[in-house]
């Protein structure tokens, strides 16, 4: 899939921070088992309807922007005598912004986490933008989640229509009834990757909306018209 708009520049060298592990390049233990419940608390807030099971172990592409969402509301209450610090968190946030970004590119690539790291990752990302005033990156975010929900067909799941074996490992032989055909993405296997898919276009949706009453800038579903207008009915 082509990315039609362009990326915001980004800074030449990597950011850093003291509160990532430097052998595993991901956040510190610690700040882990806090970063994650603080997330999961507040999904609402965020217009993130994903499965918990999803939410307590994603992948790392959703991990980074949900650690940047989690990061930002401690950093609320955090100063100078916390810890970790308001410079501490901020200069995370920098890093899990940069990542964000990165598993945009990555996941594409491999073809691989393709709507956690290309649709709900900047989906997450460009909602705390807006809340930062980033409203130029925000937007480049939202867009990049939209167009690619789109071309994978998330926008035509109907939600609860899955058919297939009882429970959430039923086997591969199971069939989503309400899934297009012929896109990017093979059918889900099971009835939670079916919820997960139905979410995330309900938050690329969302933080569509979002982007274009808070920023003022035009809705990235403009360009598909009638075809989107199933998201109305979720």
């Amino acid at each position: 899939m082509a990315i039609e708009a362009s990326q915001p520049s980004s800074p030449s060298s990597p950011p850093r921070s003291s509160l990532i592990d430097p052998h595993s390049g991901e956040v510190v233990d610690w700040l882990q088992d806090i970063l994650r419940p603080t997330l999961i608390i507040n999904r609402r807030q965020y217009n993130l309807y994903l499965d918990t099971t999803t939410l307590k172990s994603p992948p790392r592409p959703l991990l980074h922007a949900m650690n940047l969402i989690a990061c930002h509301i401690i950093s609320l209450s955090a100063n100078a005598d916390t810890h970790p610090s308001l410079q501490e968190l901020e200069e995370l946030k920098h890093v899990l912004l940069k990542n964000v970004h990165n598993g945009i590119h990555m996941s594409l690539e491999n073809a691989q986490d393709l709507v956690a790291g290309v649709v709900c990752a900047p989906a997450l990302a460009a909602q705390y933008l807006l809340q930062v005033g980033k409203f130029a990156e925000a937007h480049w975010l939202s867009s990049t989640a939209i167009r690619f929900a789109v071309s994978c067909g998330l926008h035509t799941i109907v939600g609860h229509q899955w058919v297939g074996g009882d429970g959430d490992n039923s086997s591969s032989r199971g069939i989503i009834s309400s899934e297009p055909v012929g896109t990017l993405l093979v059918p889900a296997s099971n009835a939670r990757e079916h919820h997960d898919r139905s979410m995330a276009w309900w938050l690329a949706f969302a933080t569509d909306g979002m982007v274009e009453i808070v920023a003022k800038l035009p809705s990235a579903l403009l360009r598909f018209g009638q075809s989107c207008e199933s998201a109305l009915e979720m």
